[in-house]
């Protein structure tokens, strides 16, 4: 779920690329939260799909697999948020703000 939970091949490359933990930590603060709000969102969208349109998903579906589905139901989602629907981008200096902060707090034995 976002930076929150890295998968391994993820992690492997925070490993490889030597990606500052507090950062990263920084970063994945919003993406979970910010994850689990587009999911409930995604999901109100997709109940609310005419009947028409789900069948025609099943059908693309049952006949060529998932390629390109996900994306295809994920840009269709996109399109119907209002302009601005979007989380605001974060800042570098933001992040880095953040992570300084987690490293003084850890420094000084909080989480």
């Amino acid at each position: 779920m976002g930076l929150a939970a890295l998968t391994g091949p993820q992690q492997a490359l925070v490993d490889f690329l030597r990606v500052d933990p507090h950062l990263l930590r920084a970063a994945g603060a919003a993406s979970a939260s910010a994850a689990v709000q587009d999911d409930r969102e995604l999901a109100r969208w997709i109940a609310a799909l005419p009947a028409a349109d789900k069948d025609d998903l099943l059908l693309r579906l049952a006949r060529y697999g998932s390629t390109g589905l996900g994306s295809d139901l994920l840009r269709g989602y996109r399109r119907s948020q209002p302009p601005g629907a979007a989380a605001e981008p974060r800042t570098a200096a933001a992040l880095i703000e953040a992570a300084d902060s987690l490293r003084s707090a850890t420094a000084q034995g909080g989480r």
